[in-house]
This record gives C-alpha cells, sequence and structure tokens, in this order.
C-alpha cells in the first residue's frame, strides 16, 4: 500500500449542530454538506483553477450513482470528511488542494466552517458486509497523520504537513493554494503543528467580496450555533481572510 495524500476535516461547532437541530434537519444538512458541496466543490475548483477533477464519494457506505471516480476519493463519518488521492505525485497534491480551498469556501457559506488537515500516508478504503448490508470504513497511517494536526487549531482552516513535499519536484504553479501562515493555536496544541494552510480566501472572494469579522461570525451561528465560544475562532479566520485578500491586492 503506497501512500496518499490524505484530507481529514471535520465541522466546527458539531456538538451544538447535532444538540439544536431535529434529526429531519439534520438529515437536510448532511445532504447539503456531504453531497451538494462536494459536487459544486468539485465544479468551483474547476472554474477557480482551470480544471475539473471527477470524484467518488462513499457515505455510510452507499456510493452515490451520480458521482463518477477519478480523481479523488471519499469518506464520510459523523461530522469528518475524509478525502484522498489515487497516488502521491505533486499533481495529486495540488488537485487536493485546489478542492480544499474551493470546499471550505463553500460550505463556509451554507454556514458550516471545516476544520482539518493534509498530510500523507497509507489509507485504505475497507468494505465489510454487516447485518446484511455492506458497511465501509478508512484506515491507514495518512488518516492518522492528518488527524494529529487537527485539533487545538484556533480558526476555519486547514493546514498542509510538510512532509507532504517530501520527494516531489515542486514546482511554482499559480494554481496550488498553498501558503505560509503563523497557524493560530490555542493553549492545548496537537500533536503536530504546520506553518503552511490552504489560501481558501481566494476562492471565498469570489463568493463573498466583503468578509468581515461580522460576516464570518454569522456563518458560525448558522443552524442555531453559538458564537460565544467560537469568538477566537472567528476572529482569527477573519484575520487570515483579510491578510490574504491585502497580499493578492499588492500584488494586482
Amino acid at each position: 500500500m503506497f501512500d496518499k495524500f490524505v484530507l481529514f476535516l471535520d465541522i466546527l461547532g458539531f456538538s451544538q449542530l447535532v444538540s439544536r437541530n431535529s434529526p429531519d434537519e439534520l438529515s437536510k444538512i448532511y445532504d447539503t454538506e456531504f453531497h451538494k458541496a462536494a459536487a459544486a466543490s468539485t465544479a468551483f475548483a474547476g472554474a477557480m483553477f482551470g480544471r475539473m477533477p471527477n470524484l467518488s464519494m462513499n457515505v455510510h457506505g452507499n456510493v452515490l450513482q451520480d458521482v463518477r471516480q477519478d480523481d479523488l476519493n471519499f469518506h464520510v463519518m459523523s461530522d469528518t470528511l475524509i478525502a484522498w488521492t489515487n497516488d502521491d505525485t505533486f499533481d495529486a497534491l495540488v488537485h487536493l488542494t485546489q478542492f480544499t480551498a474551493a470546499y471550505l469556501s463553500i460550505t463556509l457559506m451554507l454556514g458550516l466552517p471545516h476544520r482539518g488537515a493534509i498530510s500523507k500516508g497509507g489509507i485504505q478504503l475497507i468494505e465489510l458486509p454487516l447485518n446484511g448490508k455492506l458497511q465501509s470504513n478508512v484506515v491507514g497511517s495518512g488518516v492518522v497523520n492528518a488527524h494529529d494536526f487537527e485539533p487545538g487549531q484556533e480558526w476555519m482552516g486547514c493546514v498542509v504537513d510538510s512532509s507532504c513535499f517530501d520527494g516531489l519536484e515542486v514546482t511554482q504553479r499559480a494554481d496550488f493554494p498553498v501558503v505560509d501562515y503563523k497557524v493560530p493555536y490555542g493553549c492545548k496544541k496537537p500533536k503536530r503543528i504546520s506553518t503552511m494552510a490552504i489560501d481558501w480566501p481566494r476562492c471565498l472572494m469570489q463568493l463573498q467580496a466583503n468578509a468581515d469579522v461580522e460576516f464570518f461570525q454569522q456563518q458560525f451561528g448558522r443552524y442555531k450555533k453559538g458564537t460565544e465560544s467560537a469568538k477566537a475562532k472567528i476572529e482569527n479566520t477573519a484575520a487570515y481572510y483579510s491578510v490574504m485578500m491585502s497580499l493578492r491586492s499588492a500584488v494586482v
């Protein structure tokens, strides 16, 4: 089992999302979150970066018939989205980061901000019959590695493990949405930290040109989620967006 690039994302405010919404409301949210948002993000990434990768999605063991399999693979479990590439080439890493930038922007617009990481390692989809139904799970060092970067980040965003670049012939590409940034962490830092992050603001600016603290607070608080405990995350997210927009304006 050779290494692949693995994305691990969690929904911020998931406990409140579950406790403050009915099962029917959650079902509708999940349909938007893990089906329509993924498909829309694929199209958005293609428009933003000039490429349209196909994708496959696995939701609780049921492969959606209207989504094709090619460059990216998906698995959903509770509030976690795991995606992985088919190989460990630089091109594959670029495609995964492009999707991530688009996905973070679209899910934020839907009121479902995420936090996570991209790392590298082995990953395997396992499908086993249970009670007459095919159940699936994903395992491997790539999932563990990406997960180790996720907790403790005080923002909505996604870091990139520097080991992703080991052994790669990295070229300068304008369509590679990864930047150096001092990622904000809380008092309890994760097992592993990174100083590289997905440049999702370049996608969000196409959807919401004037995103300020008030906008991020509104999006964090949708679906009856409270925002008081997320104040630092909201402010850090808005600050990151502002910095990236200022850098982009300076270049232009």
